[in-house]
């Protein structure tokens, strides 16, 4: 906020486990027992379809964030000055090998973006957070297509990174070193987007997301990303506050 075949990219050996179900791929993943939009010209509606419903369970499962540590104080304190109502005491930071874990049960199942992070484990009452290596290597070690990129240069030239990436409670939060940057993004090119020091999303069902902190560079028009709704298996709805478009839905990859 995202091919080939899934099951052989992301898999290989390592995951051939038939007797295993998909909460339990993750699981053993994370204990390590296995290997492991830019616009055109807008399109208003008047309303916007029901999500499609991912097809299997959960992904962030209550197993996993018990698994992870509690940040020490100075990055929860850190947290909270930039995230205002951030629940700390429920805070779990996410490991390398979690995190794959969870990539690749995402990847095998073919999910989005859209997909992975309105996962209803991220509904419940517990976040978890990814930042430093663990984040840049997760995006490093697969395809994300998504307009929120973890690093790279701004149009200006300067370099940016996103220092954490939150989730959980309803929400995700991306935190970036920079303010207000603007962006071209090789996954949707057609546009340049100008991304906020947070860019915050609300997950309001399975493949629905509010949006808030993503301009999208049209010369004079720069409509404000609101939502990302799944309309079908490989359409996306994104809505701006000046209409908006259904477009082609990527899947998340593990790179070779």
């Amino acid at each position: 906020m995202l091919p080939v075949s899934l099951a052989a990219l992301v898999c290989g050996a390592s995951f051939a486990a038939p007797g295993l179900t998909p909460t339990e791929r993750v699981a053993a993943a994370v204990d390590r027992t296995l290997p492991v939009a830019g616009l055109a010209a807008p399109i208003d509606v008047t309303a916007v379809p029901a999500a499609v419903a991912a097809p299997a369970g959960p992904l962030f499962t209550a197993a996993v964030w018990s698994r992870m540590a509690v940040p020490d104080a100075a990055t929860l304190s850190w947290l909270a000055t930039r995230v205002p109502g951030l629940n700390t005491g429920i805070v779990r930071e996410l490991t390398a090998e979690a995190i794959d874990g969870v990539l690749a049960e995402a990847a095998l199942r073919g999910y989005s973006p859209t997909d992975l992070f309105s996962d209803p484990g991220l509904r419940e009452d517990r976040i978890l957070l990814a930042r430093g290596a663990v984040l840049s290597g997760a995006f490093a070690k697969y395809e994300i297509p998504v307009i929120t990129l973890a690093s790279g240069n701004s149009t200006d030239g300067r370099a940016f990174k996103m220092d954490a990436l939150v989730l959980g409670a309803g929400r995700e939060e991306m935190l970036y070193d920079r303010a207000d940057f603007r962006i071209q993004n090789p996954f949707f090119s057609d546009n340049e987007y100008t991304l906020a020091a947070r860019v915050s999303h609300g997950i309001l069902g399975p493949g629905d997301m509010s949006c808030e902190g993503i301009v999208v560079e049209m010369g004079m028009i720069r409509p404000r990303i609101t939502r990302f709704t799944k309309i079908s298996a490989d359409k996306i709805r994104v809505e701006t506050n000046w209409g908006s478009r259904d477009r082609e839905l990527r899947r998340i990859v593990r790179l070779p």
